[in-house]
């Protein structure tokens, strides 16, 4: 078993330690405290000295909270119970650490892989010994053919024949199914093209009310994309808000980490509501996601966030010029 926290929202701690920590099937401690087996340096001492622990029991690993600010569960408002049992790729909240929890059942691995081997033809002709004795009779009928064969006088040369006799068989029944098959491949040329037309009518009355709705929100003339093709419009306007979403988180980083450099004690803290996805989810994938398709109370929505985002980076070019 193999256990590993992984700072997924830092490039690097102030302190210049590990983003990432690893341990065995034993426990350990996290918190600011450098006695810690990891330490998370925090200079607002939101973490606490010893602020969780984790506890290796029955193949498991469990976080007991020992803080008073809390450790939570990535995007929970309440704080976790203890004890906690911890599941491969759930997030944790840890001050301003997003740590990603990531196990490794090496143990287990081993275990399951004892049917895997099978497929090893040494180590499955033991325990094929039940199988066996069916091929066996199939074998048997062979030989007492082939002494058959030989009271005719002619050793192996009259053996062929009864082979032969089941030949003719085999090709009359394939050539059926082969001319079957070019008859099929005649209707498929045909049949696509159908139903490729009425979806593209179908959803016209739809993109246009989606189109209206772009206009509404760009603050263009209603009607104005009404010309527009719904696709190319649709993937551009996509790639641009791709685009937008990671320029912004990158402005973003660049400013929180401009801020620890200076060492400012203005800093943004994670809470249960209002959080921008910008600042705190890891990717653009996962910030999209979380202001556009699985919304809640934790996160602001998208234009909360873009309108936050922008505002944070103009009063931070502000401040470098001031």
């Amino acid at each position: 078993m193999k256990l590993t926290l992984k700072i997924e929202n830092f490039d690097y701690l102030p302190d210049g330690g590990p983003l990432e920590f690893s341990v065995g099937a034993r426990g350990c401690e996290v918190g600011r405290d450098s006695t810690m087996d990891w330490t998370l340096p925090d200079p607002n001492r939101h973490i606490s000295s010893r602020h969780f622990e984790i506890v290796f029991r029955d193949q498991n690993y469990y976080l007991n909270d020992l803080s008073i600010n809390g450790t939570f569960v990535y995007g929970q408002s309440m704080r976790v119970s203890s004890p906690l049992l911890l599941a491969h790729n759930e997030r944790l909240q840890v001050g301003q650490y997003i740590i990603r929890v990531l196990i490794e059942a090496a143990a287990q691995g081993g275990q399951h892989g004892g049917p895997v081997p099978l497929a090893a033809p040494s180590a499955s002709d033991p325990w094929s010994l039940p199988p066996g004795p069916s091929p066996m009779p199939a074998a048997m009928p062979s030989r007492p053919s082939a002494p058959l064969a030989g009271q005719f006088g002619d050793s192996f040369i009259q053996t062929p024949p009864p082979v032969q006799s089941a030949s003719p068989f085999a090709p009359p029944l394939p050539l059926p199914p082969a001319a079957e098959p070019f008859v099929l491949q005649t209707p498929p040329p045909a049949a696509p093209p159908v139903p490729s037309a009425p979806p593209v009518r179908a959803s016209a009355g739809a993109g246009l009310s989606l189109l209206d709705a772009i206009c509404k929100g760009a603050g263009l003339p209603a009607g104005s994309l009404a010309s527009a093709d719904i696709a190319v419009l649709g993937e551009e306007i996509g790639r641009c808000l791709r685009i937008a979403t990671e320029e912004l988180m990158a402005l973003l980083g660049a400013r929180a980490a401009a801020k620890q450099f200076v060492k400012s004690a203005s800093r943004t803290m994670i809470g249960g509501t209002n959080n921008s996805p910008l600042k705190f989810k890891p990717n653009a994938t996962e910030a999209l996601t979380a202001m556009f398709l699985q919304r809640n109370d934790s996160f602001l929505s998208s234009t909360a966030s873009f309108q936050q985002g922008f505002d944070d980076i103009k009063r931070h070019q502000t401040a470098v010029y001031a």
